[in-house]
């Protein structure tokens, strides 16, 4: 778990011993505070070198806002915001949603672990399948959202008292 004050510019935000593929970041004061972004290492923008934010409590689809606070990369003690990932010279554009000034930021960051924690991406055709992953066994919380279409991250758990068809939004 990370804390920052932002300032609006290209920075590292490390400290984490470890480095990330998943990295949620909320702002917790100023007029900015969004949703949850959550990041992960398996997706980069297309035609881009940032890694954009998709909103877990958010129907919108991945980078709807598009609103700057991209992560640039991830580094072996942590990771980097873009300030600037559209070229804009505006809050907007200037990492509002990760580094804006006057905004107090924080962020819980996981590494894939075999058995533990894994990422996968698909293309959906509306019908069952199963997904491949690196768990070793059923995986007893997922977390899905669809990069493309504006619908609600679902949140599935494997267990007794919830149950393998309830979800849960985040």
């Amino acid at each position: 778990i990370k804390t920052w004050a932002g300032n609006q510019t290209s920075r590292d935000i490390t400290g984490f011993s470890f480095k990330p593929d998943l990295v949620f970041v909320k702002s917790y004061s100023g007029t900015s505070a969004h949703h949850w972004r959550i990041f992960d290492s398996s997706r980069q923008r297309s035609g881009a070198t940032d890694y954009a934010p998709w909103y877990a409590s958010s129907t919108q689809s991945e980078d709807y806002f598009n609103d700057g606070g991209h992560i640039s990369s991830f580094n072996d003690d942590g990771f980097s915001l873009i300030a600037n990932p559209n070229g804009s010279t505006s809050n907007l554009g200037g990492n509002a949603g990760t580094n804006g000034i006057g905004t107090n930021y924080i962020s819980y960051a996981w590494k894939k672990t075999p058995g533990v924690l894994d990422i996968q991406t698909w293309a959906g055709d509306g019908t069952g399948k199963a997904i491949s992953h690196n768990l070793g066994r059923k995986p007893a919380m997922m977390i899905i959202k669809n990069r493309t279409s504006n619908v609600e991250s679902q949140v599935y758990f494997d267990n007794e008292w919830m149950g393998a068809t309830q979800k849960l939004k985040l």
